[in-house]
Order: structure tokens, then sequence, then C-alpha cells
């Protein structure tokens, strides 16, 4: 990766974290208000509960995809290395 595109990454992490921060702050400190019909706050917590909730699913899937992808690494070069030893490549151990 060049240096824009992970300079872009960067922020781009950032600021989820940042929402993500702003959204469970909002949720606790104003999780015991006075409710009314048609509640402003309780739509603003709702709408971060849902954005959480998101955010969290697309954070697992990230995980799920790190985790295959170095299983998968992991098992290639186990492959690799079974495949290379002497017995297999026939060398001739005597002196």
């Amino acid at each position: 990766m060049n240096r824009k595109t992970r300079l872009t990454a960067l922020f781009l992490a950032a600021i989820m974290l940042l929402f993500a921060f702003t959204a469970l702050s909002l949720i606790f400190h104003k999780n015991s208000h006075n409710c009314t019909d048609d509640c402003p706050v309780c739509a603003a917590i709702s709408f971060c509960r849902d954005t959480l909730r998101t955010v969290c699913t697309l954070y697992l899937i990230f995980a799920a995809i790190l985790c295959l992808a170095a299983l998968s690494v992991l098992s290639a070069s186990k492959q690799r290395t079974v495949l290379a030893t002497p017995v297999l490549l026939k060398v001739k151990m005597t002196n």
C-alpha cells in the first residue's frame, strides 16, 4: 500500500472509532431520561444502537476473514514443509 492509501484507511478507522465512542457515551448518558411519545432521545439511542450493531458485525466479519486468511497461510506453509522432507525428496544420506 502506498502512503496515501494507508493514511486514508487510518483516518477512516479513527472516524469509526470516534463515532462508536460517541454513540456509546450517548447511550450511557441518556439511558435514563424522561421519555414522552415520539421521543427524539429514544430515536437517537435507537439509531446509535443500530449503527453500533452494524459496526460490530462488520468488525466480526473482518476478524473472521483475517483468521481464515491466517489459517490458509499456515496450512499452506505446513504442507510445504511436509513435502520437503529428505525421505520424500529421496536424498541419499550415507557418508
